[in-house]
């Protein structure tokens, strides 16, 4: 289990209802530890994920610099440091610096109802680009984040059992 400092470990400040909250979950049967160093190594990511292009690791290895595809096919970046780390269990993280999206949340690896399989759920919350006028603008679009993160954890999913993605 790695603990960070306490200063480290604050979240950013998402203030009233400025932050649209996500909350997602699946099924993949696969052990625990698999699914935890898969995602761990976040340069995994954009092989499931479809609007991540990259992330990539600077000096640090608790920060990585994240490109993806926003709605509208606006490209933005921004760092992320991880504060809380638990072997096989937990991934914490929060934007730092002047992100264009700022945001934290955690992927949790909880035991599944059978034998080597895993519940990977993500919660997070972030504030986009244009507050919550981008969230409605993106969901009237079919860019719905949640859902959007819905089929990249299937994706996954299917990734880690199969070893390919349709």
């Amino acid at each position: 289990m790695t603990v960070l400092p306490t200063e480290r470990r604050q979240m950013p400040v998402i203030r009233g209802n400025q932050g649209h909250k996500i909350d997602c979950c699946v099924l993949v049967n696969r052990p625990a530890t698999e699914a935890y160093h898969f995602w761990r190594d976040f340069r995994n990511l954009p092989r499931f994920m479809k609007s991540v292009l990259s992330v990539t690791y600077g000096e640090n290895p608790m920060v990585t610099h994240w490109k993806v595809q926003g709605p509208f096919g606006l490209h933005m970046h921004w760092d992320a440091e991880i504060i809380n780390l638990h072997e096989n269990e937990l991934i914490s993280w929060r934007t730092i610096g002047q992100p264009q999206v700022t945001s934290a949340g955690s992927v949790r690896f909880m035991n599944g109802p059978v034998d080597c399989s895993v519940i990977v759920r993500v919660i997070a919350e972030y504030v986009p680009p244009m507050g919550r006028f981008g969230v409605a603008l993106a969901a009237m679009l079919h860019e719905d984040p949640v859902q959007m993160i819905q089929t990249d954890l299937y994706r996954m999913k299917q990734l880690l059992e199969t070893g390919s993605v349709e």
